[in-house]
């Protein structure tokens, strides 16, 4: 069952006011590229910080967090046993965990080690663009880089397909019981779930499409340039955001990707897009902070 989305600014609001109010600490283990970015965009939307990434100290942090985000770019020994860590000690407090697969569509390392960390039994949120999710529900890499140049039609297609394979092939695995919800963003953000009566396999139960253009909030001509631009760093700040509205609502992972997906949609196309790329990138922090 596929449904449209339209942007709700009122329901944007009323969430960023919680996490205000609320002030959760998100423990993130960031990338190198992104940290900074992710770190202000916390900050900005009212939620506190926290990005340690020594192994032997996670146990400790996780236990002061409110949320947990593994963002899986610039992997190397030492941030894989951390993310290990960091997943074990999140599920057993019973806090939200959102995994943000970076690259796992470009090489064969990181996708076995994703597959590796969803092998835990954790409900949660996994959110990559449209190349990683299909990697990760498809089982074969699409190498295009860690960005995707996959288009909304494709990732239709290699859904279809993946659901159809799910159907054909219905048993007890752990593919059939994951209570995890995806998301695929891009030109239209997918949120998906897998059902777990048998029989049905994957189905998409939430198809969010925000059309720019249906809503008087939003520029089209902000929104067309951003996706030319490709800004460095949007989709890990997705990740940090969906962190804090998943841990302001603990218990409702669908209803904080639909939120985060409105939210970064709004930021995206109503940032100022009139003096250029540096401009444009410190004016989305300015317009999170003033929802």
């Amino acid at each position: 069952m596929n449904k449209n989305v339209k942007l709700n600014l009122d329901l944007i609001k009323n969430e960023v006011q919680k996490i205000r109010d609320l002030k959760p600490r998100i423990h993130m283990i960031p990338n190198i590229v992104t940290a900074t970015l992710c770190a202000d965009a916390l900050s900005a939307v009212g939620a506190r910080p926290i990005m340690a990434m020594y192994a032997e100290e996670l146990e400790d942090v996780i236990q002061q967090a409110d949320g947990f985000v593994a963002n899986l770019g610039q992997l190397d020994e030492d941030k894989i046993k951390s993310v290990h860590r960091g997943i074990i000690a999140a599920n057993e407090r019973g806090i939200p965990i959102v995994i943000d697969p970076v690259g796992c569509c470009a090489t064969e390392f990181r996708k076995r080690f994703v597959k590796d960390i969803l092998r835990y039994d954790f409900t949660g949120i996994i959110k990559g663009n449209y190349a990683e999710i299909s990697s990760i529900l498809n089982g074969e890499s699409i190498k295009t880089g860690v960005d995707s140049q996959l288009q909304a039609e494709d990732f239709d297609k290699l859904l279809n397909n993946y659901i159809q394979k799910s159907r054909e092939d219905i048993d007890d695995n752990d593919n059939n019981k994951d209570k995890r919800v995806y998301i695929a963003t891009g030109e239209t953000d997918y949120i998906l779930i897998k059902k777990t009566a048998k029989g049905t396999g994957m189905i998409g139960t939430s198809m969010l499409d925000i059309r720019t253009s249906e809503s008087e909030m939003i520029d089209d001509k902000a929104t067309a340039l951003t996706l030319r631009w490709n800004v460095t760093g949007t989709g890990c700040m997705y990740g940090a955001l969906l962190g804090a509205v998943y841990a302001v609502n603990p218990k409702e992972p669908e209803k904080a990707a639909l939120v985060t997906s409105m939210l970064m949609r709004y930021l995206l196309a109503n940032a100022d897009n009139t003096r250029g790329y540096a401009t444009y990138k410190n004016s989305l922090l300015d317009t999170l902070s003033l929802v």
